[in-house]
């Protein structure tokens, strides 16, 4: 077994070692609870977490989705239309910059379903960076290449499909990346605060729950589950665009 596998097994042990000396130091035991307590609270209260975080995968992973697709289109648009992009590139700019917890409290208050406003918030926050990143790539393409589709007469969406999409492919999968990171923020986030400000059920009303009720070691293991749930949903996206990356492009194999 090579070390890229044996080092982060150690460090994850480490890490449950010094995680269990702190619980055991600490005085208050229910106040900081080990790993087993943790597990414990995460198997027994199974079912109320993972019906919460249900909500909050499928609001991400179609957000993220939705974030992909429109901000690709976008990016297509603000390229072709250099008045477009003038005019929009100072909104852009702010929107990719405005942070979720800003965002989510003014499309909370409004009268939407739950889910609905989970599923707006995650993909205004995923749609800014793929717009940021694609919109610059797709106009770095090469003009050679350009100038070679137009002498045979290759047709507009040919240009796009066939030229301008996959020279960008690298950084597009950056930017889808970076989506992937922030959809599971966005989501979480804004279930949670649906749960403080408008007593939606979500994590962030179970969260409640369990501090009231000093639950704590019920509340460690909804937040490890969140975050285990935006580590698969980064790692998925990471393999996709490693994959996608091997097989379509050449500058992952050496290649000029």
């Amino acid at each position: 077994m090579s070390l890229k596998f044996i080092l982060p097994i150690i460090v994850a042990a480490l890490a449950l070692i010094v995680w269990t000396l702190l619980a055991l130091i600490d005085t208050e035991l229910n106040s900081f609870p080990g790993p087993l307590a943790t597990f414990n609270a995460l198997w027994a209260d199974r079912g109320a977490l993972f019906a919460a975080l249900g909500v909050d995968t499928a609001a991400m992973v179609l957000g993220f989705l939705l974030a992909v697709t429109f901000g690709v289109l976008t990016a297509i648009a603000l390229m072709t239309y250099q008045g477009l992009r003038l005019a929009l590139a100072p909104w852009m700019t702010i929107g990719r910059m405005a942070p979720v917890f800003a965002l989510a409290p003014l499309v909370i208050i409004s009268p939407l379903p739950s889910f609905l406003v989970l599923l707006i918030v995650t993909t205004i926050a995923c749609f800014f960076p793929v717009v940021s990143v694609a919109t610059p790539a797709l106009l770095a393409t090469d003009k050679s290449l350009l100038d070679l589709f137009k002498t045979y007469r290759a047709s507009y969406w040919q240009e796009i499909t066939m030229l301008r999409l996959p020279h960008a492919l690298p950084q597009l999968m950056t930017a889808f990346k970076r989506a992937a990171i922030y959809a599971p923020m966005a989501a979480i986030t804004t279930d949670y605060l649906q749960g403080l400000l408008a007593s939606k059920p979500g994590l962030g009303r179970l969260l409640g729950e369990y501090y009231v009720a000093q639950n704590y070691a019920g509340a460690t293991a909804l937040c490890l589950l969140a975050a285990a749930l935006g580590v698969v949903m980064a790692g998925a996206v990471h393999a996709i665009s490693a994959w996608t990356l091997m097989h379509w492009h050449d500058n992952e194999h050496g290649h000029a």
